[in-house]
């Protein structure tokens, strides 16, 4: 019984650490940007699942109608907002982890003005439910891993 329990204080003691280094690695890093990244490229959705839109948006659009049309010359989805436009938005995603959470950061900073001038970027960093879930099942692998170094 002795052993059992003083493995199972090791692993508590040792558990954030662990956690840390896992949700510090590289590969995890660009695993959450790439599902944060989904959620705004491609479902145009921030970390509660609700659609984003411009503050200028009219109607039931994502953008004003002369953004729609700017879109649409570019060959850009105007459905939804993707906030990817040149893509120098999304050189900027990093994460920064602890034992508690991973924070996904980003510069909203965009050709001469920022991003938050046009869309609320409150909730827009970070995962959905679904892609947590996604996380998940993608930290398995790594989280067993070390779990027996």
């Amino acid at each position: 019984m002795a052993n059992f329990k003083s493995i199972l204080d090791k692993w508590s003691k040792s558990l954030p650490e662990m956690i840390k280094k896992v949700m510090s690695s590289e590969a995890i890093s660009e695993k959450i940007i790439e599902l944060n990244q989904f959620q705004l490229k491609i479902l145009g959705e921030d970390i509660n699942g609700e659609k984003l839109k411009t503050y200028s948006a009219t109607g039931g659009n994502a953008y004003s109608a002369f953004t729609i049309e700017k879109k649409k010359a570019k060959g850009q989805p105007y459905d939804h907002v993707t906030t990817f436009d040149t893509g120098d938005h999304f050189k900027t995603f990093s994460t920064v982890a602890n034992d508690q959470f991973t924070k996904v950061n980003a510069n909203d900073k965009v050709g001469d003005g920022y991003l938050s001038d046009n869309v609320d970027i409150s909730n827009m960093y970070g995962l959905s439910k679904e892609s947590k879930s996604e996380l998940v099942q993608y930290l398995r692998v790594p989280l067993i891993r070390e779990f027996k170094k």
